[in-house]
């Protein structure tokens, strides 16, 4: 039996991370709790956990490490990330959290930049002597 294909594997929500398998407790969440594999990557392991989680998604919107890749795919597009359908989970989850971080970075600068006063001149007159 050769290498597994940790990338398939963790498309399919099969282990936790490339090369890393799930814990006991992991498999308990995913499978008698019936948690999603996105939440329990970010370690929610409990159905309490999971319905805060969910609310605070609900309230705040979902962060990308709990998104699935139709999520993931669709934020990416509204970034204006390219991706291709071979991109890993891993590596568009990444992009999309540097980018989201950018954009954040960009809209708080601007938000702080102070605005200039405008400069008010005098009208001159015929009668004022020029300088």
């Amino acid at each position: 039996m050769g290498t597994p294909n940790w990338g398939k594997l963790y498309q399919q929500g099969r282990c936790k991370a490339i090369g890393v398998p799930w814990s006991e407790e992991e498999l308990h969440a995913i499978f008698h709790l019936g948690i999603p594999v996105e939440y329990v990557r970010s370690g929610i392991l409990s159905e309490k956990d999971y319905k805060d989680a969910k609310t605070q998604d609900e309230k705040e919107g979902t962060p990308p490490e709990r998104m699935t890749r139709e999520q993931l795919e669709t934020r990416a597009e509204e970034l204006g990330i390219e991706i291709t359908p071979q991109t890993p989970d891993a590596a568009l989850l990444q992009t999309i959290t540097i980018a989201e971080k950018k954009k954040a970075s960009k809209s708080k600068k601007k938000a702080e930049k102070p605005k200039e006063k405008p400069r008010v001149t005098k009208p001159k007159t015929k009668d004022e002597p020029k300088k």
